[in-house]
Formats: structure tokens, C-alpha cells, sequence
């Protein structure tokens, strides 16, 4: 991680402390935002109707929405080990969200591609919104970085 970028201030000047706050709020209530309206989606028959017959196998669809939302629950909680370790001062829980941001950008990547391989439906709102959350994800990881890389000079 020492071969990254310092900020010295981030976001509008703040420091790097601050900054890595602001986007820990930013990015959790993003997911969980993002977790609650994948509940009030409709279904792929339009039915809005998520029951499944006993023994069907559930629709590609439904399997998708349980995916991420458990995808997005456990990026949730790396997301409150991060601001923990902020606020803590523990720079192990922060390299620990660092890793799992990277982990994450590279598995949009994947998705990503997969979707032009594909071509899928949407592909435009779908290109357009994973790489504006790779942009801002990076440079997240380069903000709180930052601060981690403080905290391990000050334990020095």
C-alpha cells in the first residue's frame, strides 16, 4: 500500500481523517440505500410477486437479487469495520476495508465485462453506473489509504 498516492487533505480540503468519515457514511448508506430498493423491485414477470411454487426453482431473476443483496450486506460490513478502525484508530480494520474495496472494484470489473460480452439489456446504464462507482471506489481507497497510512506512521 506504500506505493499508492498520500493525500494530504481530501474532499474540499478536509483532512484525510475527516474525508475517510465522510466516505465511510457516503458509501453505507449508498449500499444500504441501494439494499432497500432492490426490495421494492419488480420481479422479471412484472407480477412484483417473489413467492415460488414449492420444489420450482427460482428464476435467474430472484437468485440475482439475493446475490447482491448479499453481496451488498457483507460490503456493508466492512464498511462499519472501516469507520470503527476511523474512529478507533485501528489500522488493521481500515487495511482490512482497503482490501475488500479492491476485492470489489475488481469483481465490477468482471461484471462489467461480462455484461458487454453479453449485451446485456441496458448495457449503457450499466457500463455508465459501474464505472462512475469504480471512479468513486478508487478514489475512496486512495482517501482512506491515506489516513491508514498516517495511523501507521504515528505507531511508528
Amino acid at each position: 500500500m506504500d506505493r499508492l498516492p498520500r493525500f494530504d487533505r481530501s474532499l474540499c480540503g478536509c483532512s484525510v481523517e475527516l474525508g475517510s468519515k465522510i466516505i465511510g457514511f457516503t458509501i453505507l448508506g449508498l449500499r444500504a440505500l441501494t439494499i432497500l430498493l432492490i426490495f421494492y423491485l419488480p420481479n422479471d414477470d412484472a407480477t412484483g410477486n417473489y413467492k415460488q411454487k414449492k420444489g420450482a426453482i427460482p428464476s435467474i431473476g430472484t437468485v440475482t437479487l439475493i446475490v447482491t443483496t448479499v453481496y451488498l450486506s457483507i460490503l456493508c460490513i466492512f464498511d462499519v469495520l472501516m469507520l470503527i478502525g476511523v474512529y478507533k484508530r485501528r489500522p488493521s480494520l481500515i487495511l482490512l476495508w482497503i482490501v475488500v474495496q479492491v476485492l470489489a472494484i475488481c469483481s465490477a470489473i468482471v461484471f462489467l465485462i461480462k455484461a458487454i460480452i453479453e449485451n446485456a439489456a441496458h448495457i449503457n446504464l450499466i457500463v455508465r453506473s459501474l464505472i462512475s462507482c469504480c471512479i468513486y471506489t478508487g478514489y475512496s481507497i486512495l482517501v482512506v489509504n491515506s489516513h491508514y497510512q498516517n495511523l501507521k506512521s504515528e505507531e511508528t
